[in-house]
């Protein structure tokens, strides 16, 4: 439909040509993008340095999920009696084993791993979750060292099966008295449908929703997908320090999702001329893995790049490629690391970049301060 009326044929077809336009323009920038926030696109273009690696020697060998802080590590044991152990660096020795699985007295079948340490009063502390028992838990780290035996500070009855089809399975502290729990999407079989993940603010003591906040609008179905269409939209996230933001960087897209906490806005990243949510209506078979994990400091944004078609990905090698994000979105380098890893962690007290190599079972830690030089 025209705009306005026009008499001369020259400028009815110049009109007809800019209306044209503006259509497949508006149908390209709305078609199959269903995210809920401000989507912008990235050049990857940023200069690349290279980082030099020094293995760490162990004791023993330990899980691939770890969380380093001041020279410690918290390594994820999601198989023994114990949930945690706590190596320091440079005795090469185990610190302990804390958080005990069970029956008895605060003893829990499942626990999480943990996503965020946090100073209190001079201690440091992590937040668990136990699914099976409904209970969100301050493990006291600083104290559980120092005493040889875990200290929980408190115990708190979080109910979830009566809220969610699915339980939590990211939670980080944001507040006195407020957590951010992340809800992974599910296929509910025996309803034929998807639900979508999602991020809820809640307080900690009496498990009040204040905040419920949807990345996307919603599930795509495709029942011709290699890959479950329940796992299109997985992420790995990481909690600034300050707790002001949280990052996303998604597997199936090449786009980093930045959640402002205090406004509950949505901002994504997403790398030009490359896979969009169009994917998500093929097979998927040749279809990009992107990102494989995340850390952040105040400053940066450390994601693990992939990059890498489905049926091609070097799992048993590892990655080398980081991408470097301010909190704004820009990226700003790319980081080449000497050895691939699988996992990160990232010491902010000391800049230091931690990988763990699941298949050599080896960590390398890689000095951030060096690039400053």
């Amino acid at each position: 439909m025209l705009l306005w009326r026009i008499h001369d044929s020259n400028r009815t077809v110049k009109n007809l040509y800019l209306l044209l336009f503006i259509s497949i323009f508006f149908f390209s920038c709305t078609k199959n993008n269903n995210f809920q926030g401000n989507l912008e696109f990235y050049i990857d273009d940023a200069s690349e340095v290279s980082l030099l690696s020094t293995e760490i020697e162990l004791d023993s060998i330990y899980s691939s999920f770890f969380y380093v802080i001041d020279s410690m590590a918290i390594f994820y044991n999601d198989n023994g009696d114990k949930a945690f152990d706590i190596v320091k660096f440079g005795t090469r020795g185990k610190i302990g084993s804390f958080c005990s699985r069970g029956r008895g007295h605060k003893e829990f079948l499942s626990l999480s791993p943990i996503f965020q340490i946090y100073q209190n009063q001079n201690e440091k502390k992590g937040l668990l979750f136990a699914p099976n028992e409904s209970k969100l838990l301050i493990w006291n780290i600083t104290e559980s060292i120092r005493k040889d035996s875990t200290i929980y500070d408190n115990i708190i009855l979080y109910s979830w099966r009566d809220k969610s089809p699915v339980a939590f399975c990211n939670q980080y502290i944001i507040g006195e008295d407020s957590v951010l729990l992340y809800f992974p999407s599910v296929t509910l079989s025996s309803e034929d449908r998807i639900i979508n993940s999602y991020y809820q603010i809640r307080t900690l003591k009496d498990n009040k929703l204040l905040t419920e906040i949807n990345i996307f609008d919603h599930p795509i179905d495709n029942k011709e997908s290699k890959v479950l269409p329940s796992n299109f939209f997985n992420v790995f996230s990481s909690l600034k320090p300050d707790r002001s933001k949280l990052v996303e960087v998604m597997t199936r897209l090449p786009q980093i999702n930045i959640l402002n906490i205090k406004t509950g806005k949505v901002s994504g990243y997403r790398m030009k001329n490359t896979q969009d949510e169009d994917v998500f209506l093929t097979d998927m078979e040749n279809s990009l893995f992107c990102y494989c994990g995340v850390v952040t400091d105040n400053k940066y944004i450390y994601a693990l790049w992939i990059g890498s078609p489905q049926n091609d990905i070097p799992i048993e090698k590892g990655y080398n490629i980081i991408h470097v994000f301010d909190w704004d979105g820009n990226l700003v380098r790319k980081i080449k690391l000497e050895q691939p890893v699988h996992r990160l962690s990232l010491d902010n007290q000391r800049s230091i970049l931690y990988g763990w190599n699941i298949e050599l079972h080896k960590l390398y830690k890689y000095d951030l301060l060096s690039l400053k030089k």
